[in-house]
């Protein structure tokens, strides 16, 4: 879908509240906290529909180099019972965020970019990492 086409998309889901199914994905950040803040969504489910979005797209993209799904799962879970709480913990609270695989993150793989990278590093590496 064009850019040009998605803010009138999320306009028209944030207007008409309506389910909104696998189409999350061409939301805008804003459109999607929105969503979030109102309650129309959750954020699992904002989830769920990228990691749909990732499924079908990244078999030819190979965008997305080491899913943590499962985490990504525990995380939006944790941000809804903050959310129910009343507790905002600022403006990316229960939005999914892929990061660069070029940026050393805690407990996940990183490759670089570099296929020599997706062999798990040896003991005395993982050490000094």
């Amino acid at each position: 879908m064009p850019r040009r086409h998605a803010a009138t998309f999320g306009q028209t889901l944030l207007r008409q509240a309506v389910p909104i199914g696998g189409q999350m994905h061409y939301l805008t950040a804003t459109e999607m906290l929105e969503l979030l803040r109102t309650r129309q969504v959750s954020a699992v489910e904002l989830l769920e529909a990228h990691l749909r979005r990732i499924e079908e797209v990244n078999p030819a993209v190979n965008a997305i180099v080491t899913l943590t799904a499962e985490r990504a799962r525990r995380e939006a879970e944790e941000a809804d019972r903050d959310l129910a709480r009343g507790h905002w913990r600022g403006p990316l609270h229960g939005l999914p965020v892929a990061h660069k695989d070029l940026a050393d993150t805690a407990g996940i793989r990183t490759t670089y970019g570099s296929r020599s990278q997706l062999l798990p590093l040896p003991l005395h590496l993982l050490l000094l990492h």
